[in-house]
């Protein structure tokens, strides 16, 4: 047993920053046991074997892009109020009916959505801005979109959940006042 132990410590000897074991510290606990088999050469690991079902990081798929919404057919009801430009727009300042000048608003700021027509939007800048058609693509509609698509769905989910049969809710308690001229007094 101790010519097997020998052997096994000659043979991690590379991996081990002392050879000697009188150099190595005392441990207070008890000593490590190590697995013997009947030949005293290290034997080499087996490759573990190969299997044809995907490990967990392949199936977890690399996000893919979000889901593009089509615009032309759009139910009014998911349009969002104001969209966010990605890039600057100029917009044409009216006063009184009339012209007035030009405004550059930067990317990242807020304009009005009118109306969506095909991949194009009407957008305002504010009151007194003369409508201006831009390229769906200089906005975030498509996540302002999906966003309100996901709380219709949401709020849908649970109005659906719901038992039909179930008793309408409750009107809450709400107390009345008293009035300076007493008690409840309908003066």
């Amino acid at each position: 047993m101790v010519a097997l132990e020998n052997t096994l410590k000659q043979g991690l000897a590379p991996y081990l920053t002392s050879a000697s074991p009188k150099s190595a510290p005392e441990e207070s606990g008890p000593a490590p046991v190590f697995a013997t088999t009947s030949d005293a050469t290290p034997q080499p690991t087996p490759e573990p074997a190969v299997s044809s079902s995907p490990t967990p990081a392949e199936t977890t798929a690399a996000p893919s892009a979000p889901e593009t919404v089509d615009l032309a057919t759009l139910e009014r009801r998911f349009w969002p109020r104001q969209v966010k430009l990605s890039k600057a727009v100029e917009f044409a300042i009216v006063i009184n009916g009339q012209a007035a000048g030009k405004a550059s608003v930067p990317a990242g700021m807020m304009v009005k959505l009118l109306e969506i027509q095909g991949a194009q939007l009407s957008v305002e800048m504010a009151t007194g801005s003369a409508p201006k058609m831009i390229s769906a693509d200089d906005t975030d509609i498509q996540e302002r979109v999906r966003e309100i698509k996901s709380m219709a769905t949401s709020s849908d989910s649970t109005s659906t959940s719901t038992d039909s049969s179930a008793a309408p809710a409750a009107t809450p308690w709400v107390p009345m006042l008293q009035s300076r001229h007493g008690k409840n007094s309908p003066r």
